[in-house]
């Protein structure tokens, strides 16, 4: 018993069988430096400290006037209260029973 499926004859692939050949690139030429790049990525760098001290000054001074927490408590959770029993607790009434 064969392995692969039956194939018509004529059949033609939906994909290539071989890789059809590249024709190769011609190389680029080499790119000059731009002579904006440093100042840009100075600004960019004191931009984002500026930002980070802003950051780091906002946190000091929120948590400043605030008291220390309370620790959380590291004994067992409480559990659930459990619902009430069936027939008890009824709060409405049907419109005979009043």
């Amino acid at each position: 018993m064969s392995h692969e499926p039956p194939v018509p004859p004529n059949n033609q692939s939906p994909y290539p069988i071989a890789e059809p050949p590249h024709d190769d690139p011609a190389p680029l030429p080499p790119v000059a430096a731009r002579e904006g790049s440093s100042k840009a990525l100075l600004i960019g760098g004191a931009i984002a400290a500026v930002g980070a001290a802003t950051a780091g000054i906002a946190a000091v001074l929120l948590r400043r006037g605030k008291p220390d927490a309370k620790p959380k408590p590291s004994g067992p959770r409480p559990t659930a209260r459990k619902a009430p029993a069936a027939g008890r607790g009824r709060t409405r009434t049907r419109r005979g029973d009043a």
